[in-house]
């Protein structure tokens, strides 16, 4: 079960409010700790950036539509914190939310949640086209070769050598990708 602090509360209320049109007039813990409620100043079963969070959250409006009941029995810890990002991330545009979940794994779940199929990116077939990719996430992440090489294990001159275009081991490439969350398919 997710346990969830005040200001991780405070934090995922701020993201969603974000990312709906729906004005949230209050979020707190439920008596039992073992629930968020979220409520609303209007009902905001028409909204769509509504619909798409109750997809994320697997449940929806109480009976009487002005809030939402999240049972934190369904989440582990790392869950309320990955959703808190997407919302906050993404502001549930699907450019948004597809790009994130190409980016990084941890949000592959949430997107597949509200169908977004993200398997449909172009194959990269050159270690140039890899290494392009691999730096271009880099930039994005603003991480340095230096910093890569210290989650990697590998040396800068390794990495600079592949961000140029030449050949790299599977086994560097694999720690490379893992160490920046990103995914690798063969066809």
């Amino acid at each position: 079960m997710a346990k969830i602090t005040n200001d991780e509360l405070k934090e995922l209320i701020n993201a969603l409010q974000l990312s709906i049109s729906s004005k949230i007039v209050d979020g707190v813990l439920g008596k039992d700790s073992e629930t968020v409620v979220i409520k609303f100043e209007k009902r905001p079963a028409n909204d769509k950036g509504w619909m798409i969070f109750e997809k994320i959250i697997g449940g929806g409006l109480d009976k009487n539509g002005f809030s939402c009941s999240i049972d934190l029995h369904n989440y582990e810890d790392a869950q309320m914190s990955t959703i808190t990002s997407f919302l906050m991330l993404s502001r549930l545009k699907k450019d948004n939310m597809k790009k994130l979940a190409e980016l990084d794994a941890k949000f592959e779940g949430i997107a597949k949640k509200i169908g977004i199929d993200v398997s449909d990116y172009s194959p990269a077939s050159t270690v140039q086209d890899i290494s392009k990719r691999i730096f271009n996430v880099l930039g994005e992440k603003k991480m340095t070769i230096r910093e890569l090489s210290l989650k990697t294990g590998l040396t800068p001159v390794a990495l600079s050598r592949f961000k140029a275009g030449n050949d790299i081991r599977l086994s560097s490439l694999l720690k490379i990708i893992k160490a920046l969350g990103m995914r690798l398919g063969i066809k």
